[in-house]
């Protein structure tokens, strides 16, 4: 019993100070390369956060579990933007660019309606629907490398502030 608790308590461990060094590599990027914090979270961190329910739901489905990978996708974007926005936001309410939003919102909706559209009116889960999500996920990744592309570089000056006018006497 003990065993199972010390390599539990080491892996909650290495996967937060893992995670804080990937968010702090992501923003080094996105500085370096003078892109918005939003795309790189858009892209970078999002893929490396994934990665392990890919793998989870990957196992599952060449187990013959498929449910389990589907009710993973649909927990994880639940959580993700019921749990983790909205914890984001309560600690950190800022403001926030509509333009940046704009692609990753779109393809958040799209991803929706792809599965809505699977579910319901399909009532099933074919290798077509797989194909077509998987290159909805293709063309978000390429929009968002072309939008990365096409960012004007941020200033690194500072604005000028303004003087105030002095008292008339």
């Amino acid at each position: 019993m003990l065993i199972p608790v010390l390599l539990f308590i080491v892996g909650l461990l290495f996967l937060i100070k893992g995670g804080d060094w990937f968010v702090d590599g992501a923003s080094s990027l996105a500085r370096r390369f003078h892109l918005p914090e939003l795309l790189i979270g858009a892209t970078v961190v999002s893929i490396g956060t994934t990665l392990p329910e890919v793998m989870v739901s990957t196992m599952s489905a060449l187990s013959g579990h498929g449910e389990i990978a589907y009710g993973n996708a649909i927990g994880s974007v639940i959580c993700n933007a019921a749990l983790i926005a909205a914890i984001t936001i309560a600690v950190r309410p800022g403001r926030v660019d509509p333009k940046t939003l704009k692609t990753p919102v779109a393809f958040f909706f799209a991803a929706a309606a792809i599965y809505c559209i699977a579910a319901y009116v399909f009532g099933r889960f074919t290798r077509v629907m797989g194909i077509i999500m998987l290159a909805t996920f293709v063309a978000y990744m390429a929009v968002n490398v072309l939008q990365m592309k096409n960012t004007p570089p941020v200033s690194k000056r500072r604005p000028r502030r303004r003087k105030c006018p002095s008292p008339r006497r």
